[in-house]
This record gives C-alpha cells, sequence and structure tokens, in this order.
C-alpha cells in the first residue's frame, strides 16, 4: 500500500502576514506571495538561534506540505536585498516544480496500470 508513497521537502519564499504563538516550541504562521495567495504553516523551533518574526518580512522557509498545512522544520529571514533574487528564484523552482510533478505523476499513472495488468 505504502509503496508508492514520497515525502517531498520544499524551500519557499514566503512573507509573513501573521504569527501565533501557540506553544513554548510552536507558531502558527500565516503566510503570503507575491501574488496574495495566502497558506497556513506550523514553525518548530529547533535548539539553535531563532530570528524575530515580524509581520510584512520576507522569510525562506523548509520543509514539507501535509495537507493544506505547511509543516516548517527550518525559517530564515530573507534580507530586503535579496527579495529580488529569491522572486526570480521562484520563477524559476516553479518552471521545474511543474516538470517534475508531470513527471512523477505520468510515473504514478504507468506504474497503477502495470499494478492492473497482473
Amino acid at each position: 500500500k505504502l509503496k508508492h508513497s514520497t515525502q517531498f521537502m520544499f524551500e519557499i519564499f514566503a512573507c509573513l502576514s501573521s504569527v501565533e504563538r501557540r506553544s513554548a516550541v510552536s507558531y502558527k504562521l500565516q503566510l503570503r506571495d507575491s501574488e496574495n495567495n495566502q497558506l497556513e504553516a506550523n514553525y518548530y523551533l529547533s535548539s539553535t538561534a531563532q530570528p524575530d518574526l515580524v509581520a510584512g518580512k520576507y522569510y525562506r522557509l523548509i520543509g514539507k506540505m501535509t495537507g493544506s498545512s505547511f509543516h516548517c522544520f527550518k525559517l530564515k529571514e530573507v534580507p530586503y536585498m535579496e527579495t529580488r533574487n529569491a522572486m526570480s528564484l521562484i520563477k524559476q523552482s516553479e518552471i521545474s516544480m511543474s516538470k517534475l510533478i508531470l513527471q512523477i505523476n505520468e510515473k504514478l499513472v504507468r506504474l497503477r496500470v502495470s499494478d492492473t495488468d497482473w
């Protein structure tokens, strides 16, 4: 049942809309992109020093998607000058990810078809 299951780690750049502290080790973040698409993220503190979480600033987040929520393991503020570079990287990443997702879907379809053949 799990032989075709895969977990992906993502690095995203987003503007922090709001922050809500849930416990001593976790935060609920509301993120938005340049087109104002919203994404909820759960951020879990690690033992390393953490940046201040300030609404309106851009952050680089690393984590995984679980349902419609992003679970963030690492977070780093993006300096203002890097924001322009980040936007260029985002566009390139979207193209690459779209191609990758199409390839994965095609392979999964072929695997499903071959599984039903026997």
